[in-house]
Protein backbone atom coordinates (compact mmCIF):
# COMPACT_ATOMS: atom_id res chain seq x y z
CA UNK A 1 0.00 0.00 0.00
CA UNK A 2 3.43 2.53 0.09
CA UNK A 3 2.95 3.00 -3.41
CA UNK A 4 -0.32 4.22 -3.17
CA UNK A 5 -0.18 6.98 -0.34
CA UNK A 6 -1.50 10.24 -1.49
CA UNK A 7 -3.24 9.27 -4.07
CA UNK A 8 -6.81 8.78 -3.90
CA UNK A 9 -9.44 10.96 -3.98
CA UNK A 10 -12.10 8.88 -2.03
CA UNK A 11 -11.88 5.33 -0.79
CA UNK A 12 -15.56 3.43 0.05
CA UNK A 13 -14.99 1.02 2.10
CA UNK A 14 -18.05 -1.84 2.14
CA UNK A 15 -15.75 -3.82 4.73
CA UNK A 16 -17.18 -4.78 7.72
CA UNK A 17 -14.71 -2.51 9.80
CA UNK A 18 -13.68 -3.67 12.91
CA UNK A 19 -11.29 -2.75 16.08
CA UNK A 20 -8.42 -4.81 14.37
CA UNK A 21 -9.11 -2.64 11.02
CA UNK A 22 -5.91 -0.39 10.00
CA UNK A 23 -7.76 2.58 9.39
CA UNK A 24 -4.59 5.28 9.84
CA UNK A 25 -2.56 2.96 6.98
CA UNK A 26 -6.07 3.47 4.72
CA UNK A 27 -6.37 7.36 5.55
CA UNK A 28 -2.69 8.17 4.29
CA UNK A 29 -3.69 6.76 1.07
CA UNK A 30 -5.83 9.91 0.39
CA UNK A 31 -4.92 13.03 -1.09
CA UNK A 32 -4.91 16.11 0.86
CA UNK A 33 -8.95 16.74 1.71
CA UNK A 34 -9.56 13.34 0.63
CA UNK A 35 -12.79 11.74 2.17
CA UNK A 36 -12.73 7.83 3.37
CA UNK A 37 -16.54 6.48 3.65
CA UNK A 38 -17.64 3.59 5.57
CA UNK A 39 -20.89 1.92 4.95
CA UNK A 40 -19.98 -1.42 6.61
CA UNK A 41 -22.16 -1.55 9.33
CA UNK A 42 -19.77 -3.14 12.19
CA UNK A 43 -21.38 -4.08 15.43
CA UNK A 44 -18.35 -3.82 17.03
CA UNK A 45 -16.21 -0.64 17.53
CA UNK A 46 -14.59 1.38 14.89
CA UNK A 47 -10.80 1.64 15.14
CA UNK A 48 -9.29 4.12 17.45
CA UNK A 49 -7.62 6.96 15.65
CA UNK A 50 -4.89 9.37 16.71
CA UNK A 51 -5.09 13.30 15.77
CA UNK A 52 -2.09 13.00 13.55
CA UNK A 53 -3.53 10.02 11.71
CA UNK A 54 -5.95 12.51 9.83
CA UNK A 55 -4.58 15.70 9.86
CA UNK A 56 -1.61 15.62 8.23
CA UNK A 57 -3.72 15.60 4.83
CA UNK A 58 -6.79 16.97 6.19
CA UNK A 59 -8.80 13.35 5.19
CA UNK A 60 -12.77 13.37 5.83
CA UNK A 61 -14.60 10.83 7.41
CA UNK A 62 -17.67 10.00 6.76
CA UNK A 63 -20.43 7.16 6.78
CA UNK A 64 -23.64 6.21 4.28
CA UNK A 65 -26.64 4.40 5.13
CA UNK A 66 -27.50 2.18 1.55
CA UNK A 67 -28.82 4.59 -0.83
CA UNK A 68 -31.67 4.14 -3.18
CA UNK A 69 -31.53 2.22 -6.48
CA UNK A 70 -30.84 6.07 -8.44
CA UNK A 71 -28.26 6.72 -6.62
CA UNK A 72 -26.78 2.97 -6.60
CA UNK A 73 -27.06 3.50 -10.98
CA UNK A 74 -25.37 7.37 -10.69
CA UNK A 75 -23.00 6.24 -8.18
CA UNK A 76 -22.18 2.94 -11.51
CA UNK A 77 -22.40 5.38 -14.07
CA UNK A 78 -19.64 7.73 -12.09
CA UNK A 79 -17.58 4.29 -11.48
CA UNK A 80 -17.46 2.88 -15.16
CA UNK A 81 -17.02 6.95 -16.41
CA UNK A 82 -13.43 7.17 -13.97
CA UNK A 83 -12.66 3.67 -14.74
CA UNK A 84 -12.77 2.95 -10.91
CA UNK A 85 -11.86 -0.54 -10.37
CA UNK A 86 -12.52 -2.86 -7.07
CA UNK A 87 -9.96 -4.57 -5.32
CA UNK A 88 -10.84 -8.04 -5.06
CA UNK A 89 -10.00 -11.58 -5.21
CA UNK A 90 -11.17 -13.86 -7.50
CA UNK A 91 -11.00 -17.44 -6.49
CA UNK A 92 -12.55 -20.99 -7.57
CA UNK A 93 -15.96 -21.83 -5.89
CA UNK A 94 -14.60 -24.63 -4.76
CA UNK A 95 -12.33 -23.15 -2.70
CA UNK A 96 -15.44 -21.44 -0.70
CA UNK A 97 -14.22 -23.39 2.97
CA UNK A 98 -11.42 -21.27 2.52
CA UNK A 99 -12.61 -18.29 1.78
CA UNK A 100 -14.84 -18.62 4.99
CA UNK A 101 -12.41 -19.32 7.26
CA UNK A 102 -10.42 -16.55 5.94
CA UNK A 103 -12.82 -14.16 6.33
CA UNK A 104 -13.96 -15.63 10.03
CA UNK A 105 -10.10 -15.25 10.68
CA UNK A 106 -10.12 -11.05 9.75
CA UNK A 107 -7.66 -12.49 7.05
CA UNK A 108 -9.26 -11.41 3.93
CA UNK A 109 -7.66 -8.14 2.29
CA UNK A 110 -10.13 -7.39 0.05
CA UNK A 111 -13.84 -8.55 -0.89
CA UNK A 112 -13.39 -12.18 -2.14
CA UNK A 113 -15.33 -13.06 -5.93
CA UNK A 114 -16.08 -16.92 -6.13
CA UNK A 115 -15.82 -17.87 -10.11
CA UNK A 116 -18.12 -21.03 -11.07
CA UNK A 117 -15.53 -24.19 -11.27
CA UNK A 118 -17.80 -26.94 -9.25
CA UNK A 119 -20.13 -28.61 -12.57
Amino acid sequence: MARLRGTLDLIVSTANVVDTFPLAEYLSLLVVRGTFINVGAPETKLPQLAAFDFTPNACRLGGSSVGSKREAIEMLKLAAKANVKPWIEVLPMSKVKQVAESMKAGDARYRFVLQQDIV
